[in-house]
């Protein structure tokens, strides 16, 4: 019997003897919200720059030859991260969209000629000619769109669009329609 009562004691002690080990830790954690910026860009002709789309007066004229208006319309990045941004244009089917002549004059003005001849002021950057169906600029000539730079969080750029039917077009193009379209494409990130 003391032989089995030494072995239930060395058990015993050897229990007590793990219990009685101590481990001790610390541990430290590191937490992060993380949130995505948006990507986004408004346009109108004045504060308070809230839609993504905005049809340009012009487009309510009865068009002749010889007849050019300009308007300037505003971009702004309502986003939260500074976004390179570009400009790409289209014109819609048909003879008229093909005889018109636009240009797009970054941070021009509008200058008053007549009441029907009304000009923009500064560099035209982007253009499509008459006869052409695409835009083209002087600066990405190999490119449809034109990089216009990087426009910070909360600031907007004006531009001036310019459109003309030049004298001389046909007699055919009376009665005819077509549209243009300009986008303002903003990208952040690898492609």
């Amino acid at each position: 019997m003391q032989v089995k009562a030494l072995l239930s004691l060395g058990i015993l002690l050897g229990f007590g003897a793990v219990s009685t080990m101590a481990s001790w830790t610390g541990t430290a954690t590191s937490t992060s919200t993380i949130s995505a910026a948006t990507v986004a860009l408004a346009i109108g002709d004045s504060e308070p720059l809230d839609s993504v789309t905005y049809e340009l007066g012009m487009a309510t004229m009865e068009w002749f030859p010889g007849m050019r208006q300009a308007e300037t319309v505003a971009l702004k990045n309502i986003g939260t991260v500074d976004s390179p941004y570009s400009i790409g244009g289209s014109m819609g089917a048909g003879e008229l969209g093909l005889a018109m002549e636009i240009s797009v004059h970054p941070g021009g003005t509008v200058s008053d000629v007549s009441e029907t001849v009304v000009s923009c002021t500064g560099n035209a950057e982007y253009v499509k000619a008459s006869g052409e169906q695409s835009f083209t600029s002087s600066q990405q000539p190999e490119s449809s769109s034109l990089m216009l730079g990087t426009l910070a969080v909360g600031a907007s750029e004006t531009f001036c669009v310019q459109a003309e039917l030049p004298i001389g077009s046909a007699s055919s193009l009376q009665g005819q329609q077509s549209s243009m379209n300009l986008t303002f494409t903003a990208t952040v990130g690898a492609s």
